[in-house]
């Protein structure tokens, strides 16, 4: 096959809904196995505990933002909790990438122009 350059292999992109972080966190793992790059959503956690997903894969960059901060900041908890975003980018493809949005609801990235 000439011209074909063999090396370049196609990137992996995924979405994954996980009903709550304490009940998707174990596919996060799996993700971070094949993925390069993966949005979850419906993470269901506080601004507070973002830490948790950035600690899960030591190979990926991690945004990710919450939508429960207002309804917890207007006192307790009534009904389930619901939103939150992440996008996990292999940290081999973040040297060429810029943050365009960030907001409870969208999580927008530029890479390599």
């Amino acid at each position: 096959m000439a011209g074909v350059n063999l090396a370049c292999k196609p990137t992996q992109v995924v979405t994954f809904n996980m009903h709550g972080f304490n009940q998707g966190a174990a596919f996060l793992l799996e993700l971070g196995l094949s993925a390069d790059v993966f949005f979850c959503q419906e993470h269901w956690l506080l601004t507070s505990q973002l830490y948790q997903l950035d600690d899960m894969l030591d190979d990926f960059h991690c945004i990710s933002v919450s939508a429960m901060d207002d309804s917890c900041g207007k006192g307790v908890l009534r009904g389930r909790p619901y939103g939150g975003l992440a996008m996990f980018i292999r940290s081999s493809m973040c040297n060429n990438m810029d943050c365009i949005v960030k907001s409870d609801r969208v999580l927008a990235v530029k890479m390599h122009n």
